[in-house]
Order: C-alpha cells, then structure tokens, then sequence
C-alpha cells in the first residue's frame, strides 16, 4: 500500500492496536506524523518497513500505555534514513515490553542505556538496537532486566569486554553481539545460567573463546555464529553436545585440528555449514549425501582430502575451494538443487564422465585452478541456467564449441584463460546477450577477433552501476579478474565488471572498428598476439575503460587523438608495436604512472613523454605497413650475408690451423698473387734506362738475389726480390 497516514485517525479515540508495517507510506523527507502521539489508548503500534524518513517524535512518549513499539527502519534504502537526537521521551513508555529501533540512527545519543524506560528495565522481554550506531560499553547492570528474552545489538559501535553479568539473564533465548569491537573472552561463566539459550551470535569480534574442553553447556542452541573469534587451536569439544543446531558458522576461528568422526553426525541436521578459512584436516564422508536438511556448505580454504562424495539431495550452494581434494568429479553428483558449485584451487583431474542433468539448477560453478582435461566439457550442455563460469588453469584443450551460446543463454562471467584451447573464437559465442565477462587468455585460439561484437548487448551499453542479469547479485563476493596487468580479487562492486582479455593468443588481423562499439568495457586486453594495421580511429568512444593494453602486437600508424577522450583511463599499454608519429596529449594521459613506459619499443612515436624528437621527418607522417615490411626483409637479408661472411673465413682459418699441406700451399700461392700484383704496377725500375720497355722481373725468395737475375739487355741488371718488392742493381758480366 502506498500513500500518507491520515489525521482521520485521530477519530479513532480507542484505537488498541495499529499495525501499517510493510506499505510504503515514507520517502524522501517524510517523517513519522507527530499526531500519532495522540492515541493514547494504543498498546501496540507497528511502523516497521514503512520508509519513513526523518527524526522520529518525542510525541511517541505520550502512548503510556504502549507495551509493542516497532519502528524497525533497517531495510530503507535511502540516505536520508530516520533519527533521533533524543529518547528521553521512551522513559515515559512505563508500560513497555517490545523495542525494536534497528536502523534508527542514534549517533548523537551518548548513554543510550540510561534513556531506557527505567521501571520497564524488568519488563522488557525484546530489545533491538541493531544498526543504531550506539558507542560505549555494555553495562554491568544489565543483569537488572531480568526479563529480557532477546537482546539484539548488532552492527553498533560496541567496545570493551562482555560483562559477566550478562549470564545472569536466565530468560534469554536469542543474544546477538556481532560486528562491535568488544574484546576480552568468554568464559564458561558468561553462559553457564542462559538455559534457554537458542541462538548466540557473536561473530566479527575480537573476542577469545576460553572455554574448557570437558564442559558440556545446558543450553541447546539452533544457531551459533562465531566466525573470526578465535576458538582455537584445538577443535571447540563443547559443540559435540550441539545436537539441535541449524546454522553453524565457525569460520576463520584460527582452528588447526582434525575434523572429529563426531561432527557429521552431531550435525546432521544443519542447514547452514561454514568452516571455511581455518586449517581443518580430514575428508569428507561418504554419509555426506544422507543429511537430508543440509542446504549451504561452505568449507573453502582448509586442508580437505580425498575425494568428492555424493552430495545431499537439497544442497543449493557447496564452495569447498581452495583444499586439497583429488580423484574425478562424481558421475552422480546428487545435487539436484545445486545452484552453486565452487571447486576451484584443487587437485580434481577428471570432469565428470556424466553429459546430462548433472547440475539442472546449477548458476555458478568454479573449477579453476585444478587439474582437469580433455575437451570442453559436454555436462554443461544441460546447464541452461549458468551464469558464471570458470575454468581457468586447468589443461583443456581442443576448440571452443559453438553451442555454448544456445545452451548456455544466461551467461554473464566466462572465464577460460590458461588453458590450451585452439581454433578461432567462434561469432556464435558473440550471441550471449548477458555476456559482460570474457577471459580466453593464454590460450592458442588463432584467427581473427570476431566482427560481431557489436552483438554482446550488455557491453554496448553504459550500464553506469544499473544491474542487467539481478542473478549476479549474489555473487559479488567471490570473483576474480585480471585488470591493470595484475590479478584483482574483487571484493564488491564485481557485478559491474565489464570486460574482454583476448591477451597471449596468436590472433591476426586487424582490430575492428566494432570494438569501439562496446561502450560499457572497463577493461580491454588483447596484447601479445600478431594483430596487424591500426589502432580504430574511434577509440575514444571507450569512455569506461579503466585499463587497455595493446602490447606487443604488429600495430602500425599513428595513435588516434581521441585516445585522449578516455577520462576514466588509469593503464594504458601500446608498448612493442610499430605505431609512429606524434603522441597524443590530453588531462588523463599526462596522469598516468610511468606513461613512458606505455609507449617504449614504437621507435617512430615522438614527443612528450619520450625523448624522440618530432621535427625529424617521418616519411608521411608516418611508417606505411608495406614498408615495415620491406625495411624488416632487407635486415634480414643484410643479417644472413654477415653471418655467411663470417662463417667462410672461418672455415678457411680452420684449414689452415689444422692442416700443414694446405697451409704451405696457401702461403705459395698468396706470395705469387701479391707478387705478380705489384710488379705488374713497376714499369721504371731504378738503374734501367729504358722506360719505354718494361723490364721482365722475376720473383726470387729473400736472400737469392744474387744467383737469380733478371737482364735489362746490356744495361745493369736488375732484380726484385719478393715479398718486400725491394729492386737491386749490378754491373754486366765481361764476356
């Protein structure tokens, strides 16, 4: 129901009970009307999840008779939710049993416990200050109210110890202290009185839990949440009496034991399971699938063993991630509600051997991180609900199949990255309208980058924090990324990732220009691969993206100006192409860290931040393709001669060193050829007169000279003497 709360009301002079929880009668600047004070007959009034905003009456301090007070305000999503500067007015309310405030801010409120109706202290039987923002200590005194059933400070600003005075209430059935900064321990003393006690709840403090192994509490408890108190190392035995709980949350309780053989079956009716961040060791049992009430487990980040069971028949979510389970996946996995599945950070090496209604329901399931092979796996071809998928490194191989858009219509997260899958990206993978997360990196898919991404609907738009497939919802917390150049783990806001990582494939080509029409990308990488031509001109129509790294790829051209348009850009990567030209400047670009290394190996690319200077001329402004090309073969032809240059003088010099007949036979004939080269060069030789006849020289070794003589007619003879070409002369014999 919607509407405003009528003063009409007012005629109503002995109305009892007023009931209007639920409707929306609030918003924006509207408050509770301070006329309701005036029904002074009431004894129970309910304004619970009615959105109203505002400071709430001191008027309400008029209904003395009033014993059922809620103004619950938790669930009012706007910012300007409901308060109150002052609750001197529920001293007045003598006659009160029920309080429930939770989301009514009391920020300004310094001792909130003395506000409270004093002479109700022993009547009241429920308070609820959750999400109040109340400070301070938990008094001593609170052993006055002795009537209080449940006690519910959740979410505050709680410091200090919890007192032991708070054992005292023997009448408390539920008793919620969680996410305070107390401090201190529990001792058996805290809760050797709460008989009654159904429901404890003391998670998200700093809190040690002191109690001795061989106590067995009186209370039987339906929930106990104690995660990140620390309990220690020794398996808590004080739970083995717990027979009758429904939600067990131990996690991250610093405990470092065997999982005892009496846990399974002390909780064999749990429906909620969280032991997840702790060092338990052990298997799971083969029992496993008879705990018939058991609907979330959650063991991650332990040290499990073994194998995998069959799981209960109404298990819905199951993340046992990061232990050490191996073997195969079961043929029967039992699940049949199972709608997530996380198993990722294992030693799992066989898929399931099942290629139908293994996981009907399934939604998310994450298998990254073991050891599987084989094929993409055929099981998922009934899986027409998965939204997140995650194989990544893990050792499939083969070709993405085609079907995966058909069978697998609400996809949003696929994440294959690390895994020798081969072939082209199929376009029919392009079909998936939910798609806003795709990771096929270090891989070997070849070909060229579809150009049919103009068909993933959720990444042409700019989804500006609105919330395409509400199924992602749930899983904000658990996913991880790759952006920036290091891996992300996501701990919020991951539903409003948008990204394509193609990186360290053997893709050719060119980039399309349908690229630039995913409008809603956050993070582009499609480095390390064989892309050739330029960089889209439009590129700057990307105004969401955050992180893009074209490295190391064959690029060529100028860096578009509109490059400069991206505002949001905080990595940039063109590093190891051939692109040229004058880098475009703009507010983001110059922010960037270390932005010369965004650009190093493109030897062509001039000005700020590199030191290349555009006034050389770069022939058209830039490096045509064609002539890379030429520029690259002529080095390489250049390279081949000098290495075969090389390689014969070597060979030559080996000869020589090894072999002493080729050796003096090579030394003969170089003295000859030196020798007839440079007397072919003397035409007048010092002592012949007869410069138009060129003596006949002949070549004689060093020191034979005298008995080795060439004649010039009847002048002096002369001779030559090889190799120094040094001529002498001597007088004609008398005949």
């Amino acid at each position: 129901m919607r509407g405003k709360i009528s003063s009409s009301l007012l005629a109503l002079c002995h109305l009892k009970y007023l009931d209007l929880s639920g409707n929306h009668l609030g918003g924006v600047g509207v408050s509770i009307p301070w006329f309701l004070g005036s029904l002074r007959s009431l004894t129970y009034l309910n304004l619970s999840s009615t959105d109203f905003n505002g400071p709430v009456p001191p008027q309400l301090g008029n209904l003395s008779r009033l014993q059922y007070l809620d103004i619950d305000n938790i669930w009012n999503d706007n910012d300007n939710k409901m308060y109150s500067k002052d609750i001197s007015w529920l001293a007045r309310l003598r006659s009160l049993r029920f309080l429930d405030m939770s989301g009514v801010s009391l920020r300004t409120i310094g001792n909130w416990v003395q506000e409270l109706p004093p002479c109700a202290r022993g009547k009241l039987e429920l308070l609820d200050l959750s999400l109040t923002n109340v400070s301070g200590k938990i008094p001593n005194w609170i052993n006055k109210w002795t009537g209080l059933g449940v006690l519910q400070l959740s979410s505050n600003m709680l410091v200090g110890s919890i007192p032991l005075e708070i054992g005292m209430l023997s009448k408390l059935s539920k008793l919620y202290l969680d996410n305070n900064h107390l401090t201190g321990s529990i001792l058996e003393e805290h809760l050797v009185r709460l008989e009654n006690l159904k429901e404890l709840d003391l998670s998200y403090n700093s809190i040690h839990m002191m109690i001795r192994s061989d106590w067995l509490p009186l209370f039987k408890l339906r929930l106990a949440y104690f995660p990140r108190c620390k309990m220690g190392p020794r398996f808590p035995l004080w739970l083995k009496g717990q027979i009758d709980v429904n939600y067990l949350d131990i996690s991250d309780a610093s405990i470092v034991d065997y999982l005892p053989d009496w846990f399974w079956t002390v909780f064999s009716n749990v429906q909620y399971l969280n032991i997840s961040c702790n060092q338990i060791t052990g298997r799971l049992p083969r029992t496993l699938e008879f705990m018939s009430s058991a609907q979330i487990f959650d063991l991650n980040t332990n040290k499990l063993t073994g194998i995998l069971p069959q799981l209960p028949r109404h298990l819905t979510e199951l993340d046992i991630s990061n232990n050490s389970l191996s073997g195969s996946l079961p043929r029967r996995f039992g699940g049949l509600f199972l709608t997530d599945l996380l198993l990722s950070e294992n030693n799992i090496n066989e898929g399931s051997k099942a290629t139908q209604n293994l996981f009907p329901e399934i939604s998310a399931l994450m298998l990254y991180s073991n050891n599987l092979s084989g094929p993409f796996p055929s099981f998922l071809l009934s899986c027409p609900n998965l939204i997140l998928l995650d194989l990544a490194h893990n050792k499939f191989v083969g070709k993405l199949p085609t079907w995966i858009a058909k069978k697998l219509p609400q996809l949003s997260y696929l994440r294959l990255r690390n895994n020798t899958f081969s072939g082209s990206i199929p376009a029919q993978l392009t079909d998936l309208r939910h798609l806003k997360f795709l990771d096929l990196a270090y891989n070997r898919i070849s070909g060229s980058i579809p150009h049919s991404l103009s068909n993933l609907e959720v990444m042409i738009q700019d989804l500006q924090g609105t919330l395409r497939n509400p199924g992602l919802q749930k899983y904000d917390d658990s996913l991880e990324v790759v952006i920036k150049g290091q891996y992300l783990a996501y701990t919020s806001n991951i539903i409003y990732m948008v990204g394509l990582d193609l990186s360290h494939n053997n893709l050719v080509g060119e980039i399309s220009d349908e690229i630039t029409s995913l409008v809603g990308l956050r993070s582009l990488n499609i480095s390390h691969n064989q892309l050739s031509g330029k960089i889209p001109e439009q590129i700057g129509l990307l105004r969401s993206l955050e992180s893009l790294d074209l490295s190391w790829n064959e690029l060529s051209g100028e860096i578009p100006p509109s490059l400069s348009d991206i505002t949001t850009l905080s990595k940039l990567d063109l590093s190891y192409n051939n692109l040229s030209g004058r880098i475009p400047s703009g507010n983001q670009l110059q922010t960037l860290t270390d932005p010369a290394s965004s650009y190093i190996g493109n030897i062509y690319l001039c000005g700020p931040p590199i030191s290349g200077n555009c006034s050389w001329p770069v022939a058209s402004g830039h490096l045509d393709e064609h002539q890379s090309d030429s520029e690259a073969r002529d080095l390489y032809l250049y390279f081949a001669m000098a290495v075969g240059f090389v390689l014969g003088i070597w060979a030559v010099f080996v000869t020589l060193l090894f072999s002493r007949r080729w050796r003096a036979t090579n030394f003969k004939l170089i003295d000859k050829l030196l020798c007839s080269i440079e007397t072919e060069k003397i035409w007048v030789q010092e002592g012949c007169k007869e410069p138009s006849v060129q003596p006949s020289l002949r070549c004689v070794p060093r020191g034979q000279e005298k008995h080795r003589m060439t004649p010039c007619r009847s002048k002096p003879r002369c001779y030559v003497s090889a190799p120094s070409m040094r001529m002498s002369c001597s007088a004609p014999r008398r005949s």
